[in-house]
């Protein structure tokens, strides 16, 4: 495997996590919203949020960074777009 393309897989793969944890915050918003509007202050909202959802700091970081406009149905779309398309390409890249 030449480094370009090494480089490639581990950036879809760094995508992937993000992506992922993005559709997970969108399918579960209500859940989400409820969560970070119970919390103190954003330390405990990155707590709780990798205590309910599993998320890794990166994950953490980019919910917490997501502007409200993704929760139209609109971004919701090209996000799962996206997170299919980086799938793939990790599929077919081995």
């Amino acid at each position: 495997m030449t480094q370009g393309v090494s480089r490639a897989v581990a950036k879809d793969r760094e995508r992937l996590e993000l992506l992922t944890a993005l559709a997970t915050a969108l399918d579960r918003r209500d859940e989400l919203v409820a969560l970070v509007a119970g919390c103190t202050d954003q330390r405990q909202a990155e707590r709780d949020l990798v205590a309910r959802f599993g998320f890794t700091q990166s994950q953490t970081t980019v919910v917490l960074d997501m502007q409200i406009r993704r929760l139209t149905q609109f971004d919701r779309e090209r996000i799962a777009e996206e997170l299919a398309a980086v799938r793939a390409r990790l599929h077919h890249s081995g």
